[in-house]
């Protein structure tokens, strides 16, 4: 591959963060830097390009929050913003973040189909790269007409059936079902390397500049990667594909499939010509259903599930390179299935998984079990019956909990204790892995009769955590195929809120630390050991969240939630909303509310809305970030 001129800087700069005795590379890393533009910082996170939207979910600890955002104070604001009027980088469709660059200038636009480096002050591409069609022939590059025509025409067939919605898609988007899950969920290292995955390949892009503009060039490939992932352990290609791509504070890349962990040596990227290193260029850890220690503990026979858990969201990964994700593995027959939350090690090349033995669990590896929906599908968006969430991690104190929605049909926020050792857990007087639990009710009547479940990451700020949820009670009635169940989750998110009724609910949680007597073998007279509990704040029942994740802006002490509102297609008011909440009381009379009307362009598809510093709105809309500069 032929190299590009900075391709030399960029490869020097990820070595400077690689080396054989991880302490040393890691205490480099942490010192404190700032760039000499100072507006752009990575003092908290220097192995990336940014401390902030330089991966999903905003950060590494996963918290989905910014300290960005309008400058309202808490008075109550309500606007109606035509999107047609605000400059839009088209790609996707699904667009679930716009990354940070080397500069202030420019940010990454990454979609399911392109990526883009666009020029932030009039929302223009300086260049785009066809990622998705380079990789595979399957799929055809798309142009402005694609996504143009798919807005014309889903906005005029207004409120529809399954059935006209997937021509629409199919029409726009060939094979628009199988483009979900590409460039979803990326990461950009210090050197402003964009590492992103396509198909079976992890593609690296820096940019060069060419006539007074960044063009974006292919600095690095693994091609094939879920194979040459899977050869480390063996581990055959029984339908293995990419979840997404993160970063350890080393500079390893952190992927996630469907089936398990991988950690990757930058340089097996950047150097595709040359064999793994000896020490160790790629580590694999399946999730297999065999090794997983609790299945012991709950008297379950691995044998009557299937052979590996399945994974269907992103990682948290804290400051010592402690992994954190939640899987559900499903029985033979379909009854029944099972949820895990664990934690994996980073140890210099070696990606070390809880196999119950006591080498990996004294090294910090756990494994925790959590609730599902059992033999129960939830009727849309989410996605099967485990847990919704990128694993969040909150700090308090000194105390660093991981917290997720789990599966359960109406949903518990769970807090598990992420850096106690298992041993630890005992000697150090702790209950137990989980921190605390708390079924959600998001001020919803009947709670405990219909769904309450999520799709979206909890949001977490201080000892404070924010859900929403993603399922109405009208989903509940469909026929079954009514929104193609088993189909996809992109033909969902265009049909939930215009054609099929709105899911509504948010609730914001505090926890604290406790201590109990309800731990196993307690007897009387044993001391009370830690735990810890959720109490809830306050519930909002009437405003909407369809599938974006929420956000915490620290500039306006709101948490921001968006979904359709009003009733279905064509009724008065009916449309897309974004609407920021007051984080304090959550009162009604005090939301900040932008009105984008009933336009499909209002549709976030599981994206993240952002901020700028400047206070504009980044939409990631389902056909491309468009900028709002008038919030």
């Amino acid at each position: 591959m032929q190299k590009h001129p900075l391709m030399d800087k960029a490869e020097s700069s990820l070595r400077s963060g690689l080396t054989s005795d991880r302490s040393p590379a890691r205490s480099r890393l942490k010192k404190s830097r700032r760039r000499k533009n100072a507006r752009v910082t990575n003092d908290k996170y220097p192995h990336l390009v940014s401390d902030l939207y330089a991966v999903s979910h905003f950060d590494p600890l996963a918290t989905d929050q910014t300290i960005y955002g309008p400058s309202s104070g808490h008075l109550s604001v309500s606007k109606t913003i035509d999107l047609n009027d605000h400059e839009i980088v088209n790609g996707g469709p699904v667009n679930i973040m716009t990354f940070a660059t080397d500069s202030p200038e420019y940010m990454w636009q990454v979609g399911t189909d392109r990526v883009s480096y666009v020029k932030v002050a009039d929302w223009t591409v300086d260049s785009h790269v066809d990622a998705l069609s380079e990789a595979s022939g399957k799929f055809e590059p798309l142009t402005k007409s694609n996504f143009d025509n798919f807005i014309e025409s889903a906005d005029q067939a207004g409120a529809t059936n399954a059935d006209m919605m997937a021509v629409i898609l199919e029409t726009n988007f060939n094979n628009y079902a199988e483009r979900f899950g590409n460039g979803l969920y990326a990461v950009v290292s210090a050197a402003n390397i964009l590492y992103v995955q396509y198909g079976t390949n992890i593609n690296a892009y820096h940019v060069v500049d060419n006539d007074n503009k960044k063009s974006i060039q292919l600095c690095g490939q693994l091609p094939n990667a879920i194979d040459a992932i899977l050869a480390v352990t063996d581990t055959p290609n029984e339908g293995a594909r990419f979840i997404g791509l993160s970063m350890a504070s080393t500079g390893q890349i952190v992927a996630t499939l469907n089936i398990g962990i991988a950690v990757i040596d930058p340089t097996q990227i950047l150097y595709p010509n040359k064999e793994p290193r000896s020490t160790g260029g790629i580590s694999f850890a399946p999730f297999e259903t065999s090794q997983n220690p609790l299945f012991d503990s709950n008297n379950e026979d691995p044998d009557n599930y299937h052979t590996y858990e399945s994974i269907t969201n992103s990682v948290s990964i804290d400051e010592d390179d402690g992994i954190y994700v939640a899987s559900t593995v499903y029985s033979q027959d379909g009854n029944s299935s099972l949820g895990f939350i664990r934690k994996l090690v980073l140890d210099n090349d070696n990606l070390i998984i809880d196999d119950g033995e006591d080498n990996t669990r004294d090294m910090g590896a756990w494994t925790a079990s959590y609730e599902t929906s059992l033999h129960e599908d939830p009727p849309a968006i989410k996605t099967g019956r485990g847990s919704g969430s990128t694993p969040a991690l909150m700090q308090v104190g000194d105390e660093l909990l991981v917290v997720i929605t789990d599966g359960a049909k109406q949903m518990n926020i769970a807090a598990f204790w992420a850096l106690p050792t298992d041993a630890e857990l005992e000697s150090e007087g702790y209950a137990g892995r989980e921190a605390g639990k708390r079924a959600v009710t998001c001020g919803l009547s009947n709670p405990t009769s219909r769904w309450i479940q999520s799709e979206q990451s909890v949001v977490v700020h201080d000892r404070y955590a924010f859900v929403v949820n993603n399922l109405s009670e009208g989903l509940n009635d469909l026929p079954p195929d009514a929104l193609h169940q088993k189909s996809n989750s992109l033909l969902q998110v265009c049909l939930v809120g215009p054609s099929f009724e709105a899911p509504t609910g948010a609730e914001k949680l505090m926890w604290n630390e406790t201590t109990t007597t309800d731990y196993p073998g307690y007897q009387a007279g044993d001391p009370e050991k830690r735990t810890g509990e959720w109490s809830s704040i306050w519930t909002r029942d009437d405003v909407a969240s369809t599938s974006m994740v929420p956000i915490y802006s620290g500039r306006s002490n709101r948490v921001f939630i968006s979904g359709w509102e009003g009733g279905l297609y064509g009724e008065p008011g009916a449309g897309w909303v974004l609407r920021g909440l007051d984080w304090r009381d959550g009162e009604p009379g005090d939301d900040y509310v932008l009105n984008f009307g009933s336009s499909m362009l209002g549709n976030g598809a599981y994206s993240l809305s952002q901020f700028l510093s400047d206070g504009s709105l980044v939409l990631n809309s389902i056909v491309g970030p468009i900028k709002v500069t008038d919030t």
